[in-house]
């Protein structure tokens, strides 16, 4: 049975093992904590302790600042249905920038 005392200590636990898995997310956090409300440019989302700092993501997987890898089982909250990175979408961001881009000009 779980008490709440037991619940405490796994969550101390817990966080203790995601404090030393992420010290350059931790980093990363403390420099966004001068520039964003509560260190996070994510106001809808909400972190215990702190975020994780995203260096690299393809396909379904993310790799943070300290090189841990996830499974991005949300789709980064379903904006990225086709995948991180997804080369044709990479593609044609690259041909549409090289053109230009005009914010509140139509594009085709």
């Amino acid at each position: 049975m779980v008490t709440p005392a037991t619940n405490a200590e796994l969550t101390v636990k817990r966080e203790n093992a995601y404090r030393k898995r992420t010290p350059r997310s931790f980093v990363a956090f403390q420099s966004a904590m001068k520039y964003f409300p509560a260190g996070s440019d994510r106001s809808g989302t909400f972190y215990r302790l702190y975020p994780i700092w995203v260096d690299k993501a393809e396909g379904c997987r993310i790799t943070d600042v300290d090189g841990n890898e996830y499974v991005d089982f949300h789709n980064c909250f379903a904006v990225t249905v086709l995948g991180h990175s997804n080369m044709e979408i990479v593609r044609a961001t690259q041909g549409q920038a090289a053109k230009g881009v005009v914010h509140g000009g139509a594009t085709p």
